[in-house]
């Protein structure tokens, strides 16, 4: 398997807004989605 070349760069002034909102709604999703399995796993209500 091959791994391709990957270059981190800054995050740019005008990405910035975007990027918090992106990280946000996948944090708040994320999570819901981790309890949801939890409480279907676990029996919890």
């Amino acid at each position: 398997m091959s791994h391709p070349n990957i270059i981190l760069l800054p995050l740019q002034p005008e990405d910035r807004e975007q990027f918090i909102l992106d990280n946000q709604w996948a944090f708040k999703y994320g999570a819901q989605d981790e309890m949801f399995v939890f409480r279907k796993e676990t029996g919890v209500n």
